[in-house]
């Protein structure tokens, strides 16, 4: 028996995502005459015909998918607890999928999903690149949580970073530090360039722009602690996330030279243990995930206009961001 071709064969044999092959059938205007054409002949090629089932993709199935970056770190867990929630609330069920940090990996979770028909689609911090999640946009509704706006028909849930980073050094100066360490991610995203720039802003604030020390998590933190002028060492640490926070700061008590104050970012659940008693910022992680659920809900009932909210930081104190030491 002769095996049907699939949607994924043509976007095979046309070398794009299967997003894109969707969008060429439903003769979407957002799609380049050339990359049009390439999937048509790919079609012609193959012989390949819209089954029946295929022809009434808008029928609901009351179910989204959800693509998240690694489950093992709080934050996402979080607001995945937050989208089932909100999804629950309106009778919608999840499925969920790991992106591994992976545009490869996303990109065929998605594709997993447009064949299921999902409703929607959630990405929280994706790595693909902005015209794959348009592409994605363009035949099922989709959500951003934790990236801003990919382009037309994305739809994106963010807190603000730069306020996030503006509150925790504005913290440190007030407990009288000068000497401040931004440990922030090797790979720099929209997420980290935000709360480097708000570190950047409360520094300039205070006179202290040249005073600003950043450095990478594979970066040697030690030594970093130590670039002041006169070999002098930093007072404070303030870390991109939780884990980011709390791993430098272990680097540092193990080289002999703790700092007096360290704050982290995301008030992730391990940040409140007695042990730690870090203080973070904190996220609003549960209202993000059930705002990206109504941003769904939404689009399903017929929203075209794009919404992009942005969501307010707090700072949450605990026993880790002590005063300067008197100089």
């Amino acid at each position: 028996m002769v095996r049907r071709v699939t949607q994924a064969d043509v976007a095979a044999r046309a070398g794009v995502s299967r997003a894109l092959v969707s969008l060429v059938l439903r003769d979407a205007a957002n799609v380049s005459d050339h990359r049009r054409r390439v999937v048509l002949d790919a079609i012609a090629e193959l012989g390949y015909r819209p089954d029946a089932a295929a022809r009434h993709l808008g029928r609901r199935t009351r179910t989204i998918g959800v693509v998240v970056q690694d489950l093992h770190y709080p934050f996402f867990a979080e607001v995945v607890d937050g989208i089932q929630s909100g999804a629950a609330e309106h009778g919608l069920q999840v499925l969920i999928n790991t992106g591994l940090r992976d545009p490869d990996v996303e990109r065929a979770a998605i594709e997993t999903f447009l064949e299921l028909r999902m409703d929607g689609v959630v990405l929280i911090s994706p790595a693909l690149p902005d015209e794959r999640l348009v592409e994605a946009a363009g035949v099922v509704p989709t959500v951003l949580v934790g990236r801003p706006p990919a382009g037309p028909g994305v739809d994106a849930v963010v807190t603000d970073e730069r306020l996030g980073g503006l509150l925790a050094v504005r913290h440190l100066l007030d407990l009288g530090h000068r000497r401040i360490l931004d440990v922030t991610a090797d790979v720099p995203n929209a997420a980290s360039t935000g709360r480097e720039a708000g570190y950047r802003q409360a520094l300039e604030e205070a006179g202290l722009g040249d005073a600003a020390r950043i450095v990478r998590t594979s970066d040697d933190v030690v030594a970093a602690a130590g670039s002041w002028p006169g070999g002098a060492r930093a007072t404070a640490l303030f870390g991109h996330d939780d884990f980011v926070a709390v791993d430098a700061w272990a680097r540092l008590v193990e080289a002999g030279d703790p700092v007096p104050a360290v704050v982290g970012y995301d008030n992730t659940n391990f940040a409140g243990l007695p042990l730690l008693s870090l203080t973070s910022v904190d996220q609003p992680r549960l209202l993000m995930g059930r705002t990206a659920v109504e941003m769904l809900v939404e689009r399903v009932a017929g929203r075209t206009d794009p919404r992009h909210e942005v969501l307010t930081p707090t700072l949450v104190e605990r026993a880790s961001s002590r005063r300067a030491p008197a100089s």
